[in-house]
């Protein structure tokens, strides 16, 4: 994530701002594979941008080489290896159990598990879902027809 954020601010020659926006935006769609609620774009665009002044920071003093900034330094190197975690503050009340499990494992150390491709599974139920929510709006038009044709009949 930092990564992308550096290659728009540095290479690209965006604004912190823009890049810190163009980063939620393709962080955001990552989570929406997942199918984890997340927060809103601008409390991740904070988030970001106050990642980037932290490392701006120890870049800023890298130069010491006290005990002080060596340990600054390895706890942002640690932070990096966990999950920038977006995710909604209820988001484990929000979601199904197999999402759910997928997300405490993302955020537990050292990130076990990863995303794979499309669970077929869960495509076909939610196809099938679709298709009865579908028929049953079918259903719904049909009888309202036939009861405003039939009270129409009958006034007649």
């Amino acid at each position: 994530m930092l990564a992308r954020f550096f290659d728009l601010h540095l290479n690209e020659n965006m604004k912190i701002q823009h890049s810190a926006m163009d980063t939620t935006r393709k962080l955001l769609q990552f989570w929406a594979k997942a199918r984890i609620p997340t927060r809103k774009d601008y409390n991740i665009i904070v988030k970001v941008k106050e990642l980037h002044g932290k490392r701006q920071a120890l870049k800023k003093n890298s130069s010491r080489k006290t005990v002080t900034q060596k340990a600054n330094e390895d706890a942002f190197s640690d932070t990096l290896n966990d999950l920038f975690d977006v995710a909604h503050a209820d988001a484990t009340s929000l979601i199904k159990t197999a999402d759910r499990k997928f997300l405490e494992a993302q955020r537990a150390k050292g990130r076990r598990g990863c995303m794979g491709p499309v669970d077929c599974k869960l495509s076909k139920q939610e196809d099938r879902h679709r298709e009865r929510d579908l028929l049953a709006e079918e259903r719904r038009l049909k009888e309202e027809r036939h009861k405003r044709d039939s009270t129409a009949a009958v006034s007649e």
